[in-house]
């Protein structure tokens, strides 16, 4: 696939994308491209290798500013103020048309005159953590408006959409002092995992347009691909955070005094094991609402469910003749694997609806045309999964399909 990397000026809230400065064709062969979306975050790290010194750069187009990274240097000068200035350029990676990835320029290392790596950060990353929090407001607001309210006053690369359906409100009750001296990166990590009051984890993610998202994890009637249980997919397990009884430890805002929640006991776990497991979960400083939510929260995907880790590797091992395919949407047309995103939703054969926290895109030297998708946390019915697993384990075992009980070929 055609790859191709334009680089504009730092673009910040509110700021029109311009005539990019560069463009640079990564098509070739000997250029490596890598990159990342993550959940929480959206777009993670953009990676591309450029040639050894002295080989061609074909199709770069060179423009006359100097804020534009001259590929190759036309001074053998780095470090001064003018290389400085191409701090954060805004970059966009696109395919075929398309939008794969952008992100700001946060590190170039160059070999001599020649830069020899491009290393991009997505704006869901890096655009949380530019100016820490200040607050003494003690007035009680919800999650979403204290968010706004941070993302507003400490993030201006980000642009806040006015639309409840893509920036929500998880309802849980906070003072902006809470959060004094915090970056919304990490008021994120908070409420990401208390989630709201009826259980359900929350997800950030920043994709195109430096778009700030914030939506409740909550399985689509439809799932965005459906993928068949092949050699594509390990599927693992693991039980050691299965609890029975949830509680949180936490410190309400200015005391230093130790609370902790009523229990929330899920009394099938003994009626399946013969025993109960119990956690005390830290929340830190919070509310007792958010304590509350973050128990509920807990419960919800630790109390009936084990971790499971899905990965799905796309690439030309597995498939040789499907290695520029990419997944297969409901409708049957093809979404690009480069299109494949975290905060998008997977149905593996007939199992329940799993969401994709993380993706890995490899395309250049040695690198096959790789797609990773790592599938996360589902909402489903214990007997409903553990049916399913059973039977799926039977069949991988003979090498047949779950479904049809075809034979699996490769």
């Amino acid at each position: 696939m055609d790859f191709q990397l334009s680089l504009y000026a730092p673009l910040a809230s509110g700021t029109a994308v311009p005539v990019p400065l560069a463009q640079m064709d990564l098509s070739q062969p000997d250029i490596g491209i890598s990159w990342t979306t993550n959940l929480p975050g959206g777009f993670g790290a953009l990676t591309v290798n450029l040639p050894a010194p002295n080989m061609p750069l074909a199709s770069l187009s060179m423009p006359s500013l100097p804020t534009a990274i001259p590929l190759p240097y036309r001074q053998p000068r780095i470090g001064n103020r003018w290389n400085l200035r191409r701090a954060f350029m805004h970059g966009v990676l696109t395919a075929g048309g398309q939008v794969a990835y952008e992100g700001a320029l946060t590190q170039l290392v160059a070999q001599g005159p020649e830069p020899t790596q491009l290393v991009f950060q997505g704006y869901g990353i890096s655009a949380v953590a530019d100016n820490p929090y200040y607050s003494a407001d003690t007035t009680m607001y919800t999650t979403g408006v204290v968010l706004q309210d941070a993302i507003t006053k400490t993030a201006p690369r980000l642009v806040l959409p006015n639309n409840p359906v893509i920036f929500g409100d998880p309802g849980i009750a906070h003072a902006p002092n809470e959060f004094q001296y915090q970056t919304v990166g990490t008021m994120l990590q908070q409420f990401a995992t208390e989630g709201d009051q009826d259980g359900n984890l929350w997800d950030f993610t920043v994709y195109e347009g430096r778009v700030a998202r914030w939506q409740a994890r909550i399985p689509p009637s439809m799932p965005d691909y459906l993928v068949p249980l092949d050699q594509t997919v390990e599927w693992r397990e693991d039980y050691t955070n299965l609890y029975g009884q949830v509680q949180t430890v936490y410190n309400l805002a200015g005391t230093s005094t130790q609370y902790i929640t009523p229990a929330l006991p899920d009394n099938t776990f003994p009626e399946r094991f013969g025993f109960m497991r119990t956690v005390a979960i830290n929340g830190s400083t919070m509310t007792q609402a958010g304590a509350q939510a973050f128990a509920t929260s807990y419960q919800a995907y630790h109390t009936r469910y084990p971790d499971y880790a899905i990965t799905i590797n796309w690439n030309k091992q597995v498939r040789r003749e499907e290695a520029d395919r990419g997944l297969v949407m409901p409708s049957g047309q093809e979404m690009p694997a480069w299109m494949v995103r975290a905060g998008q939703w997977v149905q593996v054969e007939d199992a329940p609806n799993f969401i994709i926290t993380r993706t890995q895109h490899d395309y250049g030297p040695g690198a096959s045309n790789t797609l990773q998708a790592k599938l996360g946390e589902f909402a489903a019915d214990t007997a409903e999964i553990f049916q399913f697993h059973r039977k799926a384990v039977q069949h991988l075992r003979k090498r047949t399909n779950v479904l049809t009980g075809a034979p699996i070929l490769g």
